[in-house]
């Protein structure tokens, strides 16, 4: 057999957070947007078969509402 392992692979911005991630599978990118404190705010899968997922923060950096891809929405709150 002449198969080949299947890499993923990932590119960073200059801030060192996550820019891009390739899927090993079938080789499309997923996207990663942040925040100015790099906070992840946004999931972007290519391929169209999946939907975007967001999260936001409260006031103190801790994370506030995460959506989905189904866009369902879950809101963490503290004491």
């Amino acid at each position: 057999s002449n198969a080949e392992a299947a890499e993923a692979k990932v590119d960073y911005n200059d801030d060192g957070t996550v820019k891009t991630s390739t899927d090993p599978g079938n080789s499309t990118d997923t996207s990663y947007t942040y925040n100015g404190d790099k906070q992840l705010t946004k999931v972007d899968p290519a391929g169209g078969s999946l939907k975007s997922q967001s999260y936001t923060y409260d006031a103190y950096g801790r994370l506030a509402t995460a959506t989905d891809g189904r866009c369902i929405t879950t809101t963490t709150t503290y004491d």
